[in-house]
């Protein structure tokens, strides 16, 4: 590349004109010559000459961001470096941004926010779901396409972050900055949701929550100081028509602290959805908060079914090895367990919030994969710790106990999968490095074969002994959040990002059936005890059970109002139960029918989560 007085000049891409600017570069609209097609073209600082290793990261960052595919997230192309100066050519959106249409029409109506914020929210659980911290989430990179979408652009930051300070001094834009990131701190994914709190507070009431006086470097330090010790001017006074619930979710992605925000991108996408109405019978008052089975009707979910809202979504539901009891793991810090025959809550066990539990075989003790990246290890009966393992850099994502109970298997953000001796809590090995988040594990019924899906779409099936890669299994478009043996171990199902589970054969690899039905993403899965059966859990709010050897549908639950995000058979397989971001659990009564096109649901009952 050389420098004109005017515009750059690359070899490959013709530059017709600049359509943006900052501290980190300009971006041009240009066109490859080689492909014939318009591409935005962002130039980066210079100064990678002197550091090959950086220059080295540079390129393996960029080959990341290049395996992203979403209709949320603008594309990376390319990138290189030429003459010291770093560029990266992305998918030009054709479209005003947000910061032009504010500028246009002024505060939004408080439906499109919510659809926006949304959109932006699932962009973003994509990106770190790659790992990739974006850093520069504002309304100018937030464009509207043809179709009226919101889509992320410029990854120009979470590139030159990764590399050297070189000259470049501050990353991102001040007003929009976390706290940490203003003050300089190691950040992660929940900083790119503080900007979003910026982002949605801003579309509602016309203005940032702190506005930068001046140009000068006092102007800049007092903003920073604001943004780190200030809070700002509450939403509802500046818009009194912003819902209630809307506007502590904006709060919530503004708070100081990154523990109080929400943990991940998609807990914000579950919280936009607007709360679901609680209807109850007529002549009857809802019951406040019962530690008990609410009934339902038998003929499936009514508008008059008293349904108990949590104040967080359900992560993870699990059954004891007897089926007596289920384990619950929601976003409030707490893990419940339950009396499953008589709906009565019999042990709370309070810490910070679990994403994934797994009994050990006994059900004496259960493992809790937390957000502060510890595996935890509970004696269920005495509600206390036993091993508090300090397992990963990320939120642990998935944990599994090998049918032995000797090893505790433990997936994470951190893009690791560790085992762990399940007496004593430390570390047997690690396997391998996957290229993105490790989404979810699960033990073959021998214990031999530990299978693991990530967010580089890719299922691994590992040697457990060993920690040999035994087969890398590909199909799944993007990640993996779900993998789950059939119970004589023949056959794996994982679900992933393009709504799809797929059957695989584990001794071949061979694929046997891909079951289509789901709408969006599939978040979990798992096999009846008899093998007979799978279930599935996906964020269009709907649990399906598949016939698990023919690979064709058998039916639909219906009742969750928001995306399940967990479902676990019981050992006798005569129910089901499920877990929603709409706050509640529902056990899933089966029958056993003498022919296979029967319906198997008979009723359900809803789990009041207090």
């Amino acid at each position: 590349m050389a420098e004109t007085i005017r515009t750059p000049v690359f070899t490959r891409y013709e530059v017709i004109e600049k359509i943006g600017s900052g501290s980190m570069g300009a971006v041009y609209k240009a066109r490859d010559v080689r492909l014939d097609r318009y591409v935005a073209l962002k130039v980066l600082p210079p100064g990678l000459r002197d550091h090959p290793e950086s220059l080295e990261r540079f390129k393996r960052e960029a080959r990341v961001l290049a395996r992203m595919k979403h209709p949320g997230v603008a594309s990376v192309y390319d990138a290189d470096v030429e003459s010291d100066f770093p560029y990266m050519v992305m998918e030009l959106v054709e479209g005003e941004n947000l910061e032009q249409i504010l500028q246009a029409r002024g505060p939004l109506p408080v439906d499109e926010v919510i659809r926006l914020g949304i959109e932006v929210a699932e962009g973003l659980e994509h990106i770190h779901c790659h790992r990739i911290v974006h850093r520069d989430i504002k309304t100018a990179n937030i464009v509207l396409g043809p179709e009226g979408r919101a889509v992320i652009t410029d990854f120009g930051i979470a590139f030159v972050a990764s590399l050297p300070r070189l000259s470049h001094g501050m990353l991102g834009t001040p007003e929009y900055m976390s706290p940490e990131q203003a003050d300089g701190r190691p950040m992660d994914g929940r900083a790119d949701l503080y900007s979003v709190g910026v982002v949605l507070y801003e579309c509602l009431t016309g203005c940032v929550p702190f506005e930068r006086t001046g140009e000068s470097l006092t102007a800049l330090t007092d903003l920073l100081r604001r943004i780190l010790t200030e809070t700002p001017p509450p939403l509802r006074t500046l818009r009194p028509d912003v819902p209630v619930w809307l506007a502590e979710v904006v709060e919530r992605c503004l708070a100081k602290d990154p523990n109080d925000r929400f943990a991940r991108a998609a807990e914000l996408a579950a919280a936009l959805q607007p709360p679901p109405v609680i209807e109850a019978p007529t002549g009857q008052a809802a019951s406040p908060l019962p530690a008990a089975w609410q009934p339902e009707s038998t003929a499936g979910p009514t508008p008059s079914t008293i349904l108990i809202s949590h104040a967080e979504s359900v992560e993870a539901v699990r059954f004891s090895p007897d089926g007596r009891r289920l384990a619950t793991a929601c976003k409030d810090r707490a893990i419940r367990i339950w009396e499953v025959k008589r709906g009565r809550l019999v042990h709370l066990l309070k810490g910070p919030s679990a994403l994934s539990v797994s009994f050990r075989p006994g059900g004496v003790y259960l493992a809790a994969g937390c957000v502060d990246g510890v595996v935890r290890v509970w004696e269920v009966e005495r509600e206390r710790v036993v091993h508090a393992i300090q397992a990963h850099t990320g939120y642990v994502l998935s944990v599994a106990y090998s049918p032995s109970g000797d090893l505790l298997a433990s997936g994470a953000m951190d893009g690791a999968v560790h085992l762990w001796n399940a007496r004593t809590g430390r570390l047997v090995r690690t396997l391998g490095q996957h290229t993105g988040y490790v989404l979810s594990v699960s033990f073959s019924p021998d214990g031999t074969k530990l299978a693991s899906g990530s967010a580089d779409g890719a299922v691994r099936l590992w040697d457990a002994a060993s920690g040999r890669l035994l087969r890398r299994l590909e199909g799944h478009a993007g990640y993996v959040p779900a993998v789950a043996f059939s119970p004589d171990g023949t056959r794996l199902a994982s679900g992933g990002v393009d709504g799809a589970v797929r059957l695989w054969d584990v001794a071949s690899g061979r694929l046997l059936h891909k079951l289509q039905g789901h709408s969006d993403w599939v978040m979990s899965v798992a096999f009846s005890p008899d093998g007979a059966r799978l279930a599935s859990a996906g964020r269009d709010q709907s649990v399906r059970l598949w016939d698990a050897r023919r690979g064709r549908p058998l039916d639909r639950l219906k009742g969750h109002t928001g995306a399940v995000m967990s479902v676990a058979f019981s050992p006798d397989g005569t129910r089901l139960a499920s877990g929603s971001t709409d706050h509640t659990v529902r056990l899933w009564r089966l029958g056993r029918p003498p022919f296979r096109f029967r319906r198997w649901f008979q009723g359900l009952v809803a789990l009041s989560v207090l």
